[in-house]
């Protein structure tokens, strides 16, 4: 057989596992530029600027463990500093992930300020971003970002009807239960959402959606505090988002809420309202 023949089938083995190697890296990262575009895509930014900042958050948390904790979606992260609390809010969170948050990070007895909305109750396409689990992970959500800036990948548009969304929700406080349970200094906070039309067919089922939520959390005996009606519709940028006068608004009223002792937030009346009755 001729040398160069030999020398050939030498070298084919290595050849093929070199080109399988190649195909096997550009799969991975034309896979890092689209795995979760459907939450990386949102008004405020990237979803990786967005655990770094989340990152920072949970620093700074560790540094003083003993303030009170505020977890919930954007509309806690768009809080920033609130005075003698610690913000650990993370945008477009799933309820799978803040459970996370309040296990992986709070302390059984801490004190825990729960802000939430129909929003926990949207169908979302995954249950839990994986990447919040650690560092390696993260990794390589950034990989994929830069991947997407050198290939120039467009990322898809970020759309959301938020009162739609909230007027079909399934309503199940099953994990807040739970939550409270494991967590008993914990206090579910309706956080202030624009005030809905009677006019609007969605908007009224949206409504009905919001008092359904306020009877199960009342009939389950959760810890919670009323503040979904505090705030006319001028300091609302959509159903959900608040101004930044909304913004310090509510976080006065946080800090007022966190002023009130737990037995008197588990008094009778396990859901106070402001403004208006439970009903």
């Amino acid at each position: 057989m001729p040398a160069f023949v030999v020398k050939l089938n030498m070298m084919k083995k290595p050849l093929v596992i070199g080109l399988w190697s190649v195909a096997f890296l550009g799969l991975f990262c034309l896979g890092l530029c689209f795995v979760g575009d459907a939450v990386s895509n949102n008004p405020v930014g990237s979803w990786e600027i967005c655990v770094a900042d989340f990152n920072k958050r949970v620093k700074l948390y560790a540094s003083d463990p003993t303030k009170p904790v505020v977890v919930g979606s954007s509309y806690v992260v768009f809080l920033r500093e609130i005075p003698d609390m610690h913000n650990l809010g993370l945008i477009s969170a799933r309820p799978a992930e803040i459970d996370f948050i309040v296990r992986r990070y709070c302390q059984p007895d801490q004190r825990i300020f729960y802000l939430l909305t129909l929003r926990e109750w949207w169908k979302m396409p995954s249950p839990f971003r994986h990447e919040l689990r650690g560092r390696l992970l993260q990794n390589i959500i950034f990989a994929r970002s830069a991947m997407r800036r050198i290939t120039r990948i467009p990322k898809p548009k970020w759309t959301s009807n938020f009162v739609e969304q909230s007027a079909h929700v399934d309503i199940d406080i099953g994990y807040l239960v739970r939550l409270q349970k494991d967590f008993p200094n914990i206090v579910f906070v309706l956080s202030p959402t624009r005030p809905l039309s009677q006019s609007d067919a969605t908007e009224r089922r949206a409504a009905a959606k919001e008092r359904e939520l306020r009877v199960a959390m009342s009939n389950a005996g959760l810890t919670a505090y009323d503040l979904s009606s505090v705030l006319p519709s001028g300091f609302f940028t959509d159903y959900l988002h608040l101004t930044g006068p909304g913004n310090k608004i509510l976080r006065s009223k946080l800090t007022e809420v966190a002023e009130h002792p737990m037995e008197m937030l588990t008094s009778a009346s396990t859901l106070v309202s402001p403004r208006q009755p439970l009903l």
